[in-house]
């Protein structure tokens, strides 16, 4: 009887092995076609309106050699033009991102939003919502393996606790 319901637990282990491995590969082959369709979007804080900025900052600096204002007049110009370098970003959108990324620390495949900083700023992977369901139920169906599997290994110890119940 015991090695029956041991049997038992061993089988429902493998089959919720074989669907996640079954789930991954499925979700790999609509990530390559989701690449093909959407190439990956570019969000570059730095290089954004870049020249529109610097035709500003040249209309301006124009117009106060043009003006001849006072010193202080000049210097507040001058701060305004400063402000102009900064980068024009959606604080939200970036929120959002590092939100997402926290909540799949654990990578389960390359299905999440891939965040690299490069020179031009932060790239991100477009993905469905039902991939991010399907990824996250993956990764707890995953870890529930995991950790059956280490009590599974450790048969001896498993069965003193839980048989003991049986025995008595």
């Amino acid at each position: 009887m015991k090695m029956l319901f041991i049997i038992m637990i061993q089988f429902i282990f493998f089959i919720i092995k074989q669907m996640g491995q079954f789930l991954n590969v499925e979700i790999l082959k609509q990530n390559k076609e989701e690449k093909k369709l959407n190439k990956v979007t570019y969000i570059q804080f730095w290089d954004q309106n870049r020249e529109k900025q610097l035709n500003q900052i040249q209309k301006n600096d124009n117009n106060n050699n043009n003006k001849n204002n006072n010193n202080k007049n000049n210097n507040n110009n001058n701060n305004n033009n400063n402000e102009q370098f900064l980068p024009e970003f959606n604080s939200n959108i970036i929120f959002e991102r590092l939100k997402h990324q926290k909540e799949f620390i654990f990578q389960i495949n390359e299905c999440h939003f891939i965040n690299k900083k490069s020179r031009h700023g932060f790239r991100f992977e477009k993905i469905s919502e039902t991939q991010k369901n399907i990824s996250y139920l993956l990764f707890l169906l995953k870890n529930f393996y995991f950790v059956f599997g280490v009590i599974q290994r450790k048969k001896v110890f498993f069965q003193q606790i839980f048989f003991k119940q049986f025995q008595d």
